[in-house]
């Protein structure tokens, strides 16, 4: 591997089709990924160089820098698991209190014909990024009326 500072600018000049050859040259290929995004890559490229190289400059052996650098990886993989489980049990904790919300409301039949036309229409001619929880409500809306 090269000691030389590898930057943005000079990898964002190789060609796509040649980024597997230059990542080779600079002890990385495992970087390259067919179809994934040039700037991705490179930027997955730089950091690896430079993690290798602080390794290299901290007197590790070849061996011992291939499992530092496998435990990053690993370290960054649980790390995203990690944030997408809290995020969903976050995203399910929400949605017990609005159906807990909608459940303890003491709507009337009319009340919840009026929200579930409401909600149809939103649902029809609403913003988009609204659709998943205005789905939410109209299942739960749907299931109280049937319980009534």
């Amino acid at each position: 591997m090269s000691k030389k500072k590898i930057t943005k600018a000079e990898l964002s000049k190789v060609k796509y089709g040649e980024l597997l050859a230059k990542f080779t040259e600079l002890g990385v290929p495992e970087v390259w990924k067919a179809g994934s995004k040039k700037m991705t890559m490179i930027e997955k490229a730089i950091e690896q160089v430079s993690l290798k190289s602080s390794l290299e400059d901290a007197g590790l052996n070849a061996d011992q820098i291939e499992k530092k650098v496998e435990e990053v990886a690993v370290a960054k993989i649980e790390k995203k698991q990690k944030e997408e489980v809290a995020k969903i049990e976050k995203q399910e904790a929400d949605d017990a209190q609005a159906k807990s919300k909608i459940d303890n409301a003491g709507l009337t039949l009319e009340q919840i014909e009026y929200n579930i036309k409401n909600i149809n229409a939103n649902i029809k001619f609403g913003v988009a990024g609204q659709r998943v929880a205005l789905l939410k409500k109209l299942e739960w809306l749907e299931d109280l009326k049937k319980n009534m």
